[in-house]
């Protein structure tokens, strides 16, 4: 085998490597992004909710309900 050839197999090796290394972080951080978009949609859907509530209360116009509220 010649040095060319050896440089051009340790560097496919080195390639490989590599490419799994950022395979394995690319994983890693989507499975980060999608539990961080997991949070984000139930703490919508909490204050969605909040949201709603106050508005029906607001509607209804009552001042003790409203005072309790806050």
């Amino acid at each position: 085998m010649t040095c060319l050839e050896e440089l051009m197999r340790v560097l496919k090796e080195h390639e490989t490597t590599t490419l799994t290394r950022l395979d394995v972080i690319d994983e890693k951080e989507k499975r980060g992004h999608a539990t961080q978009l997991e949070y984000f949609q139930f703490s919508i859907n909490q204050l969605q909710t909040s949201l709603e509530y106050c508005e029906v209360i607001l509607q209804r116009n009552k001042s003790v309900e409203i005072l309790q509220v806050h």
